[in-house]
């Protein structure tokens, strides 16, 4: 999915708090897709995709938060602490291999 069909879907649901989890969960799906689809087997080997997932989250924040303004936009760096929530080691690694 393209970030502007994320924003499409978020901009249109009723439940922002729900539609917004839905979202992160289905990025968070797209790097084992995309980790499989490139038959990927070391976590060095998922830098890349963090960074396109990452630019990609960037480019939804930036559509949501342009089209509907609220006190509490998307943040831009959600994408970056939902790695590093869920998997520190591999935020560890995107965080010493982006230098």
């Amino acid at each position: 999915m393209k970030a502007k069909d994320y924003a499409d879907k978020y901009i249109s649901s009723k439940n922002k708090n729900k539609t917004i989890v839905e979202i992160a969960k289905a990025f968070w799906t797209e790097i084992e897709i995309t980790s499989n689809a490139r038959n990927i087997k070391l976590d060095m080997a998922l830098i890349p995709i963090l960074k396109e997932l990452n630019k990609k989250w960037m480019k939804f924040a930036g559509i949501v938060n342009k089209k509907y303004p609220v006190s509490e936009p998307i943040k831009y760096t959600a994408f970056k602490e939902l790695v590093q929530d869920v998997s520190p080691e591999l935020y560890a690694h995107w965080v010493i291999n982006s230098k």
